[in-house]
């Protein structure tokens, strides 16, 4: 004779025990932080002003400039200016090329870094909609201690905005830049090994995991091993043959590989001829290969495959003119006289690459390389890395802007830009 009591018990309590784990895991989750994907809506862009010239390039405020008329029809941007004068002195530049500059708010902070997405404010929101500010360490990129007077003047810039905004502020003891995380905006996020460790060389992989699945809400992390070569810190001495690069990051992320949506990856590439014929390229390829079978063989928070698209690696352009003995060889404590090196034999690379754009509000700023002295091939590239960007975004206005002046500086378009998003 059946037990119906005992067959209830059998079917009812594995169901109860799936439906409060699901509910339990599903609270879990939603009572964390999340970092949206860059590609959804936002709010408003954060934009540092900075002016710096270089002796093989032009101002950095050219492009900024660029980048304000071009953002102007689509989204605010509050942009970092350390005074009042220099408030007046931007609004005459705009002025002068008749750029209108209500979409701008002027927020005033005496000392800031012009890579605002590696030291400025990290914006999440909770499942209440509430914006907050996480404020990761900064160490310059694993050069300053924690206490160097740099260092903790840098590190204040997203507590001062989290004041302005009037946002609760959470705290870590993470050393983390911006431009070496990319989010999916449904729980999963891609980082760079090699950068992670070096800034936090008393922590595990596991601590910094826990640390940043709390923070972001996130379910899965996929860690890649290096990036670019051309990305390598100049610290390290020269790439090959006295080219230097004019990075000091070691490999973040937004020049290689991102999130263009939920399930979508862009990611760099070299091709085999290029490998062959220069050494840089031969080491950037191996690198990227050994990242695409990483991707390739991850999945998502929900066990889904990536969609992988490949977008040209940008030409390695080599600057004659650099001014060695003030920024490579002081740095690496090279004598000029002891090594038998000029001026002139010491070369660097820019910081090339399609993939540090910045996707907003129906547009996207990407750079572009090819000028009238250089190769026809750059041209070519430059085309295609629009194309593939205009397929990866159908929704979106696709505008390629000179940002060279930024690439000297060892940064991008991405690196002195940092989203708030739409709530």
């Amino acid at each position: 004779m059946i037990n119906f009591k005992l067959l209830m018990l059998f079917f009812i309590v594995p169901l109860i025990f799936l439906m409060t784990s699901s509910s339990f895991e599903s609270n879990f989750y939603e009572s964390y932080n999340i970092f949206p994907g860059e590609f959804e809506k936002h709010d408003s862009i954060w934009l540092a002003w900075s002016n710096e010239k270089y002796r093989a390039g032009e101002s950095t405020g050219k492009v900024v400039v660029r980048m304000i008329k071009e953002l102007q029809p689509y989204v605010k941007i509050n942009l970092l200016v350390k005074n009042e004068t220099v408030i007046e002195k931007i609004k005459e530049i705009l002025r002068k090329r008749n750029i209108n500059d209500n979409h701008i708010n002027y927020i005033i902070i005496p000392e800031y870094n012009r890579w605002m997405r590696d030291s400025g404010p990290v914006f999440v929101k909770d499942n209440q909609l509430n914006l907050k500010i996480i404020d990761f360490k900064f160490n310059f990129y694993g050069l300053l201690e924690s206490d160097d007077p740099e260092s903790i003047s840098i590190d204040n810039e997203d507590k001062i905005i989290a004041e302005k905004l009037d946002v609760e502020l959470i705290n870590t003891d993470i050393y983390s830049e911006g431009g070496n995380r990319e989010f999916n905006g449904k729980g999963t996020m891609i980082a760079v090994k090699s950068v992670e460790l070096s800034r936090n060389p008393d922590k595990s992989l596991k601590e910094l995991e826990e640390n940043y699945k709390n923070l972001f809400g996130i379910r899965k992390i996929i860690w890649l091993k290096k990036g670019l070569a051309a990305d390598d810190s100049y610290y390290h001495g020269p790439i090959t043959d006295n080219i230097y690069s004019s990075s000091i990051t070691d490999g973040h992320i937004d020049e290689f590989c991102r999130f263009v949506s939920h399930d979508t990856i862009l990611l760099a590439e070299v091709t085999k001829d290029e490998a062959k014929k220069d050494p840089i390229y031969r080491e950037t390829y191996k690198r990227l290969e050994e990242n695409y079978q990483i991707l390739k063989n991850s999945t998502d928070q929900d066990g889904n495959p990536f969609k992988i698209i490949r977008i040209p690696a940008a030409s390695n352009i080599i600057i004659k003119d650099f001014i060695a003995e003030e920024k490579i060889l002081k740095i690496n404590y090279v004598s000029t006289e002891e090594n038998n090196i000029s001026d002139d034999s010491v070369k660097y690379i820019i910081s090339a690459s399609y993939l540090n754009f910045l996707a907003t509000n129906s547009v996207v700023l990407m750079p572009k390389y090819w000028k009238d002295d250089r190769s026809y091939e750059i041209k070519i590239k430059d085309e295609n890395a629009k194309k593939i960007l205009e397929s990866a975004f159908p929704d979106r206005k696709v505008i390629q802007i000179d940002a060279e002046p930024l690439n000297h500086g060892g940064g991008g378009i991405h690196c002195i830009t940092q989203q708030q998003p739409a709530l």
